[in-house]
């Protein structure tokens, strides 16, 4: 009750309703959370998620701390086209979604769950809506700092574990032993680092030979085994607005494309080459999207499949999908 009193939803029937469908993948609208809750879709849901995995009790956490936490990475979010707080909302739903999944969930510790919704929550914290070759291209401080590897990706997690642990009032798991903790912000930062598209397929395949070589029966009790499960499934998540129903997937097609057109004009001003995808004059927004599925998002989810065969949602969402941004073409 704490964390809802200073979110200020206590009593917003419409936004409790919304939290009710939070796993109802083809039925939970994160843009109506967010206009519900007056643009707070990503603090709601996460002391929302804290609750429904029972957390707060698993791990005698302080609510106002867990609640002054959210609402801080929330706000440090930038008012960008796609890589804004309502899609770390879209992706930390997604993931909560994959996470409760009995053959995920029944294998996961409270700290780890703690931890994969704290990733999804920060896995793009204080993105500038361009991407890291960009940053690395302009000699950005951030690629400078990371010498030029998953430039964004290490900023996200160490500018977000940062509000967690250097503010007293946010760090909610300043209670625990230091070992505790140790495994907390490691498992945090394997996770968001995993997020970074460059991994893409070399982690699809560490996973698609882990399962064959299991015979098709992970064995989640092996901690590496989980990590790369947790690992994937946030990479899934992060990608998985293209398996939502059209009517979401449409939006969020326009919208990364647009940041993906704002890049390339600030390439254009700095003289720099601009690749196909990021200019305007060269591209569609419904050719990149159908490639972006058909290349990596239906092969990714025909991977999971077999493990989790609930994700027959997602590969049907993808596929019409795809159908739906193939017919744009033709227009």
């Amino acid at each position: 009750l704490v964390g809802w009193l200073l979110l200020g939803v206590v009593g917003e029937d419409n936004t409790l309703d919304e939290l009710g469908r939070v796993m109802d993948w083809n039925n939970f609208d994160v843009f109506a959370l967010h206009e519900k809750s007056g643009g707070k879709a990503l603090s709601v849901l996460a002391v929302h998620l804290f609750h429904h995995f029972n957390l707060f009790n698993a791990l005698n956490l302080n609510q106002q701390r867990v609640t002054r936490f959210w609402v801080q990475i929330e706000t440090g979010y930038q008012k960008v086209p796609y890589h804004a707080s309502v899609h770390a909302a879209d992706v930390l739903q997604e993931y909560a979604w994959f996470l409760n999944l009995p053959e995920v969930r029944n294998s996961l510790s409270p700290l780890e769950i703690c931890a994969a919704l704290v990733s999804a929550g920060i896995h793009d914290y204080d993105h500038p809506g361009t991407n890291n070759n960009f940053l690395i291209r302009t000699n950005h401080e951030l690629a400078l700092r990371y010498n030029n590897r998953s430039v964004l990706e290490n900023h996200h997690v160490s500018a977000g574990l940062q509000v967690l642990q250097l503010v007293k009032e946010n760090f909610f798991l300043s209670h625990l032993d230091r070992k505790s903790l140790v495994n907390f912000r490691r498992l945090v930062s394997s996770l968001v680092l995993a997020t970074d598209m460059s991994v893409h397929f070399q982690l699809q395949t560490d996973f698609v030979s882990k399962f064959a070589s299991a015979n098709g029966k992970l064995n989640l009790e092996d901690p590496p085994t989980r990590e790369l499960v947790l690992q994937l499934l946030l990479h899934a998540a992060d990608l998985s607005n293209c398996g939502k129903p059209w009517r979401f997937a449409e939006v969020w097609g326009e919208r990364v494309v647009t940041e993906f057109f704002l890049q390339g004009d600030k390439e254009k001003q700095l003289g720099l080459p601009v690749s196909a995808m990021n200019d305007r004059d060269k591209s569609h927004a419904a050719e990149l999207q159908s490639g972006f599925i058909k290349t990596i998002v239906l092969p990714m989810f025909e991977a999971i499949l077999p493990f989790l065969p609930e994700v027959s949602v997602q590969l049907e969402n993808s596929k019409a999908n795809y159908d739906h941004w193939r017919k744009k073409l033709t227009v």
